[in-house]
């Protein structure tokens, strides 16, 4: 069971010794985020994500931390990315990015 209540019916069914609370994230930690196809761009192999100007001017260097090569499995001639998510773990220390890849559809010419 992965919800409060159904935690809660187990417990008093005698088949959990004691539930546990839930842990909800604090507002400054991290969580994932996702990069929709519209707030990223790809040119000569290489993924540029958008960010705000406002940040732009508070961090240096940060068009160089948001570039990043795609890797060549994903280079398909049938596919483009349509969401890049990013996952934030150990503190921010290491990332998790995954693509999802949607096919271009085919156009048939029926006659």
């Amino acid at each position: 069971m992965r919800s409060l209540f159904g935690l809660l019916k187990l417990y008093k069914n005698g088949q959990l010794n004691k539930p546990n609370i839930l842990h909800y994230l604090n507002k400054e930690e991290y969580f994932m985020i996702s990069f929709p196809e519209n707030a990223f761009s790809i040119k000569t192999g290489n993924v540029r994500l958008g960010i705000s100007k406002e940040l732009m001017k508070k961090v240096p260097n940060t068009k160089k931390l948001l570039t990043f090569k795609i890797p060549n499995i994903l280079k398909i001639k049938n596919s483009y990315i349509q969401k890049i998510p990013i996952l934030s773990m150990y503190d921010g220390k290491y990332f998790k990015i995954r693509y999802i890849l949607s096919r271009k559809k085919k156009i048939l010419n029926l006659d």
